[in-house]
């Protein structure tokens, strides 16, 4: 009970995943399903990710394999801390009960984390551009009006 307690706490402890590192913790699980890799020798590999959030992860849920837990309790666990996670984990899960593959769906599942991220960080660079325009309109214009315009208005006088 200790250990357990302990492992919840290590678990809360850690950062949630971003979205590029679910979609590689979602493409290694597709690809050790399509090579018949059993589930917890998936947790294992993916806890010796060089990836350290990853990792931690993948520690996390094999402590909670080993130390009994059901595959649904230690999925929902790791699925409240990191909700992007949700999905690739509840497929995870039905193909483990039905013995069905699921390799498209964890790379169709990969591709469409891929595509958001790709999407929120064009979201971010176009906003980068119209924050770059701020130095212009805060430095350089009132400089241009004392340099140039003030000058030819007081000879007009």
């Amino acid at each position: 009970a200790r250990r357990r307690r302990h492992l919840l706490r290590n678990l809360e402890s850690h950062e949630p995943l971003t979205i590029s590192q679910c979609a590689q913790l979602t493409a290694t699980m597709a690809v050790c399903g399509s090579a018949g890799v059993t589930t917890s020798a998936m947790w294992r590999i993916i806890s010796e990710s060089q990836n350290s959030a990853i990792a931690n992860v993948g520690r996390e849920v094999s402590l909670m394999l080993a130390s009994g837990q059901d595959l649904a309790s230690a999925y929902a666990r790791v699925a409240e801390l990191h909700s992007l996670l949700k999905p690739a984990l509840a497929l995870h899960l039905a193909a483990h009960e039905s013995g069905a593959s699921i390799f498209g769906a964890l790379t169709q599942l990969t591709s469409d984390m891929l595509a958001r991220e790709n999407d929120e960080v064009t979201a971010r660079v176009r906003a980068l551009g119209v924050k770059a325009t701020l130095p212009l309109g805060g430095c350089f214009l009132p400089a241009f009006l004392l340099v140039a315009v003030v000058p030819m208005a007081a000879s007009l006088l």
